[in-house]
């Protein structure tokens, strides 16, 4: 738990001083914070840079784990009358604090061989990741709705290990 609060607390003060910085003009927002609901389940940081550049920080949690993500991505504003409509992609690295197994616990078929769940001891991963995915930013409320896929592939335990994460993020727009 004391992990977890110290994640978040860096990431609330990275969002801060992201806030702080440079005015964005081209899309509907530049600062968001919200939910993200999937894997991994928490919050979600997003800071544009410019019209089509911009960094997502996830502070997640699954399981007996916490996982602090790191992504660069790149928007795409495909429909001229609707430009709170954008896709996105990109890339970045993220550093999970995984717990054990519960003793004596079978996991069951879906977690059968998934090294994050099945391990008796407690370890820390880090790998890189990929986002692809969509989202809206109403034009009358502070909301951004989006919703992502993010592969990720481990590079120290497990090496080559993949998996693939989908969730439904809802931010507020900050400014």
């Amino acid at each position: 738990m004391k992990h977890k609060n110290l994640l978040i607390t860096t990431v609330l003060a990275i969002a801060l001083f992201i806030a702080s910085a440079n005015n964005v003009t081209a899309q509907s927002y530049r600062n968001a914070l919200g939910f993200r609901v999937g894997s991994p389940f928490g919050m979600t940081f997003k800071h544009l840079f410019n019209e089509h550049s911009g960094l997502e920080l996830i502070v997640g949690a699954r399981g007996r784990s916490a996982e602090v993500i790191g992504l660069y991505e790149y928007h795409i504003y495909p429909a001229k009358k609707a430009p709170q409509f954008d896709l996105y992609f990109g890339g970045g690295a993220h550093v999970g604090f995984y717990g054990p197994r519960a003793k004596g616990k079978d996991r069951g078929p879906f977690y059968s061989g998934n090294p994050y769940w099945s391990r008796d001891e407690a370890y820390v991963g880090v790998g890189l990741d990929g986002i692809v995915g969509c989202s809206y930013t109403f034009k009358n409320a502070p909301v951004n709705l989006g919703i992502d896929y993010k592969p990720a592939i481990s590079l120290n335990s497990y090496v080559g290990y993949l998996r693939g994460d989908l969730a439904i993020s809802v931010r507020f727009v900050l400014n």
